[in-house]
């Protein structure tokens, strides 16, 4: 950026573009800087910086004072992409963990239930593999972040899935259900 627009801004500017860099950041905090040094942007920010609470914005310029526990909800990243937020723990000998494997078998199935319409030009999926698995807690809900292979078409998955458990008739069950709309991704 130009010296001379830095100087106009004030000393926290340069400061704070400085600190941006290492932080969690994204395209759409490129955006609002972009718009910040065209003067494009609204200044109605500014109302109540001194709430407690983490407001949830999706871009900040990164000229401003960007927050360090800024999370991926706030910023509008899907929990399925965000890597920061839960601590994961590989399911050792995956193929095994039950959990894991019924969870996978729930993602082709969802898979397939999204392929109906058009069922007469798709082979019916199954689970080749469960290449991965990991396990993770946020907020007490268990997630399952996997990585899987289907057949007959060799298609690599990741999918985010949430686990819930309840019981029924005094024996446990686990429930399945896809962390977001956006919780299944094709890889290959």
């Amino acid at each position: 950026l130009p010296e001379q627009y830095l100087a106009a801004r004030g000393s926290d500017a340069r400061a704070n573009l400085a600190k941006s860099a290492q932080q969690v950041t994204t395209c759409f905090d490129i955006h609002e800087t972009v718009r910040d040094v065209t003067c494009l942007r609204d200044d109605d920010d500014d109302d109540d910086k001194s709430s407690s609470e983490p407001k949830q914005i999706r871009a900040m310029s990164l000229l401003d004072d960007i927050p360090t526990n800024r999370s991926c909800e706030q910023i509008g990243i899907s929990m399925h992409y965000c890597t920061c937020e839960l601590d994961w723990t590989p399911v050792r000998r995956v193929g095994e963990d039950t959990e894991a494997v019924r969870a996978a078998d729930f993602v082709v199935n969802y898979v397939n239930s999204l392929l109906a319409p058009v069922a007469h030009f798709c082979h019916q999926l199954k689970l080749y593999e469960l290449t991965e698995a990991r396990r993770g807690s946020l907020k007490g809900q268990t997630y399952l972040r996997l990585s899987l292979v289907t057949a007959p078409n060799k298609g690599s998955y990741e999918a985010l899935v949430k686990v819930a458990y309840g019981s029924d008739d005094g024996h446990q069950q686990q429930r399945f259900q896809l962390a977001s709309p956006a919780s299944i991704s094709r890889t290959n």
